[in-house]
């Protein structure tokens, strides 16, 4: 017996068409994805417009290469930096960092203590003692060079203790 001719003729049929028909649910499905991934694509561009003040490179060795000039720069930032912080803290160690001051009655007889002893030092304990002698006569100013902690000259009293004084917030700052 032989197979009737439009058995195998529709059997092929039905064949052709169900391939017909998944490609063109692959095909559908396709553009769909084809169609979202364009969609995505599109709000990428729109947020990176949105957010890009200069030029950004597009592919990955120029965002290697911009990437590498930007942490050069920085580094030659950093270093002027320091130098400039270096510079900044030489000069302020020669500023005035330590105050001492004694006020003390310079004659018996007359009241109050308007004098006064005032010792101005900088990091390395060096500066002045400025002194102030009140009297009926008139005001007397003195000053006196301090070199890393001892006086040129000699000291009365009140100089000495307005030193001391300076060099105890010298040494506690250490």
């Amino acid at each position: 017996m032989k197979a009737s001719p439009q058995k195998c003729y529709n059997a092929d049929t039905m064949q052709g068409n169900q391939i017909i028909i998944i490609s063109l649910i692959v095909s559908g499905i396709s553009i769909i994805i084809a169609t979202v991934s364009l969609i995505a694509a599109v709000r990428v561009r729109q947020w990176r417009t949105l957010f890009q003040t200069d030029h950004q490179p597009d592919n990955l060795e120029d965002i290697i290469v911009s990437i590498t000039k930007k942490i050069e720069a920085l580094e030659v930032g950093q270093t002027e930096h320091e130098n400039q912080i270096n510079k900044i803290f030489n000069t302020l160690s020669h500023a005035i960092q330590h105050v001492g001051i004694v006020r003390f009655n310079s004659l018996a007889d007359e009241g109050g203590n308007l004098s006064f002893a005032l010792a101005l030092l900088d990091e390395h304990k060096t500066g002045a003692v400025l002194t102030s002698l009140y009297g009926r006569q008139g005001n007397r100013l003195y000053t006196k060079k301090i070199i890393e902690g001892v006086g040129e000259t000699g000291l009365n009293e009140e100089e000495q203790n307005a030193l001391f004084q300076a060099l105890a917030q010298h040494n506690s700052k250490k």
